[in-house]
């Protein structure tokens, strides 16, 4: 594997800590009735954000981390530049309730460390517009490292052994077999591999979100920057895989709803204008939502350099996602009146949620397995050095 180049990672180092600084400058430094003002300074904090892609992409680093980082850092300069623009904080939503009540005032590095911090806030915890999930119970700091500290070696443990698994046979993930409807020509072979495929996304995703949660949560609590009251649990229940909607909008981790969700109300609220409650303005906004996620997850196409003709996969596969919500909906309302005990509806709708992903996670996935080299997820294998010897 090669070994990433000083240079690139010292560049890459000093653009990923200068976003947040500029950031945190906006919210302090404009108040938010300067809206020119903002939307230029946001055109400097998109530049230092593309400045950090294109690093990356011409990075040495394995396709699989940069991806994560890439990921990571969209979702954040959407949260970032949503917080600018459309929620548009100030140097007021800095300051704590008690704090504006006593009328206290703190200083300019204080209030830069805590603007910076709002750029990481992406549920917005004690903010404006606060992700509703359920809130964690007071509990002992180090309590909570230690519990966090534990989750993050069982998911590193438990993903290490997952991605030791053989890479598939080329046969089994050609284009013809993501197809979305020329599904008869599938064997027996490829619909197990497809519903296994699909399945392993799916848990490497959660396990990778939890992992990577669980390890800021620990190290932010053991530097004494948050509370464990300030890192609500991060994923809903089980009962929510029903429907594709509770699986997006209960289960599901909400890191990035605020962002997105904002994004998405922006055209039909403030420019279409359309009254809220409306199934226009409802599906509208639900389209748009997952659209701003597509866009955000485009990062995907460029890092496994996929081929010209799977441009619009990953579009494809976020897309659906409201077509299904709208379908959901119908038949909900269709079947309102069939006398169905509650375990009987959710077992059929969790029969529907499987099969609509086995349907539709081949359409992004099959492409970025067929990458031949997409190098290691961690930066170190503890099974694999363990077989090794």
């Amino acid at each position: 594997m090669d070994h990433p180049e000083p240079g690139s990672i010292s560049q890459i180092v000093i653009l990923a800590c200068s976003i947040p600084v500029i950031f945190a400058s906006i919210i302090v430094c404009i108040p938010k009735s300067g809206v020119l003002s903002r939307i230029g300074a946001t055109m400097a904090l998109s530049c230092l954000q593309y400045s950090l892609y294109t690093s990356l992409l011409e990075s040495s680093l394995p396709q699989a981390q940069i991806t994560g980082i890439s990921l990571f850092s969209w979702g954040l300069y959407a949260n970032g530049t949503e917080q600018v623009l459309l929620s548009r904080y100030d140097a007021d939503d800095i300051l704590t309730v008690e704090e504006r009540r006593l009328g206290r005032r703190l200083s300019t590095v204080t209030r830069l460390l805590r603007a910076v911090g709002m750029y990481f806030s992406l549920r917005r915890v004690g903010l404006r517009g606060e992700i509703s999930m359920k809130k964690r119970v007071s509990s002992n700091s180090i309590l909570f490292v230690i519990t966090k500290i534990i989750e993050c070696v069982g998911c590193y443990l438990i993903l290490d052994a997952i991605l030791l698994a053989p890479r598939p046979e080329g046969h089994l993930i050609t284009r013809e077999k993501q197809s979305l409807f020329n599904l008869s020509s599938l064997t027996r072979e490829d619909v197990i591999f497809r519903i296994s495929s699909s399945l392993g996304n799916w848990v490497i995703g959660y396990i990778s979100v939890r992992l990577a949660h669980g390890f800021v949560a620990a190290v932010s609590v053991l530097l004494g920057l948050c509370k464990p009251e300030d890192w609500p649990h991060l994923n809903g229940p089980i009962r929510s895989w029903s429907t594709v909607r509770t699986f997006w909008g209960t289960f599901w981790h909400q890191l990035f709803r605020k962002a997105l969700t904002g994004w998405g109300d922006f055209i039909p609220d403030r420019v279409l204008r359309l009254r809220r409650g409306t199934p226009l303005s409802r599906y509208s906004r639900l389209i748009l939502t997952f659209f701003t996620s597509a866009l955000m997850h485009r990062c995907l196409h460029y890092f496994y350099r996929l081929e010209a003709g799977e441009c619009y996969e990953i579009e494809t596969f976020f897309l659906l996602q409201p077509v299904a919500i709208m379908f959901e909906d119908a038949m909900q309302a269709a079947t309102v009146h069939i006398p169905l005990s509650s375990p009987l509806r959710w077992i059929v709708g969790f029969i529907w949620l499987c099969a609509f992903f086995t349907w539709v996670t081949p359409t992004f996935l099959y492409p970025t397995m067929r990458v031949p080299d997409p190098g290691q997820l961690l930066p170190f294998s503890v099974f694999g050095h363990l077989i090794k010897k």
